[in-house]
């Protein structure tokens, strides 16, 4: 398999433009959003219920960067995610493929789909300037 280059802007980030989803679509998907989780970027599990992979990948951002142990605490961020706007345009089904967020210590975190309204996590740690946007909008600097 290619390896990515981590230094390099994913040219799939990028914010979805103002009035792709409505207030409701969004209220709706606050409502049904789940946070599943992945092993892969976790050294520490806390208590999302995952189980364990022999080897964790190399190249996988951790969770544990951003302070982030908690199931409850991801899905919180999730939906401010949604609350605030802070998303990509929609995949197949509808939802967004991606959710940004911003870690209490300041970490940007991307959520990205596991299918239908479910998401996974991880802190992003390579600084793409196309979404020095989403901070703004989590500072309120709108």
């Amino acid at each position: 398999m290619k390896k990515r280059n981590l230094q390099q802007h994913y040219p799939k980030r990028i914010l979805a433009p103002r009035g792709t989803y409505s207030s409701q679509d969004l209220m709706n998907m606050i409502e049904c959003v789940k946070y599943s989780g992945n092993p892969l970027h976790k050294k520490h599990r806390g208590n999302h219920d995952l189980i364990p992979r022999a080897r964790r990948r190399s190249g996988k951002s951790l969770c544990d960067l951003s302070g982030i142990f908690s199931k409850e605490e991801a899905l919180a961020l999730l939906k401010r995610g949604l609350e605030l706007g802070t998303v990509s345009k929609p995949g197949i089904d509808g939802w967004p493929k991606r959710v940004w967020a911003v870690a209490g210590n300041g970490m940007l975190l991307e959520a990205l789909s596991d299918g239908t309204g479910s998401y996974h996590g991880y802190p992003l740690t390579v600084s793409d300037q196309r979404l020095i946007r989403v901070v703004e909008i989590w500072k309120g600097e709108k």
